[in-house]
């Protein structure tokens, strides 16, 4: 997560709706988020899952990836259990929220 991120920011409603009322056997969110400690702790008032702040952002590359939103599983037993998700959609489909709707004046 980037606090600058606007396709992070398109995401926040999804969200929260989906900690509020997460599907049976869903798993858990936490954030890892770049940037300064009041960028996390904004993050952590919007949101119910916890965030783990990553200023430079040193963890994402070390599963793959340079971007934001960028998610992936990790199981109980804190092993890798999905490929990684980049981009909205991709990050809505791994956790089984249905894709954004474009706004009319974006969809061709």
């Amino acid at each position: 997560w980037h606090p600058d991120c606007d396709i992070c920011k398109t995401m926040i409603d999804d969200l929260k709706r989906w900690e509020a009322h997460p599907p049976q056997g869903a798993p858990k969110l936490v954030f890892i988020a770049c940037g300064e400690m009041e960028d996390a702790r904004a993050l952590n008032k919007r949101f119910k899952s916890p965030t783990l702040l990553d200023p430079a952002f040193d963890i994402g590359p070390l599963f793959g990836t340079r971007f934001t939103p960028s998610a992936i599983l990790i199981d109980s037993e804190g092993r890798v259990a999905s490929s990684l998700a980049m981009g909205a959609d991709n990050v809505r489909a791994l956790v089984g929220l249905p894709k954004a709707e474009l706004p009319a004046a974006l969809q061709a």
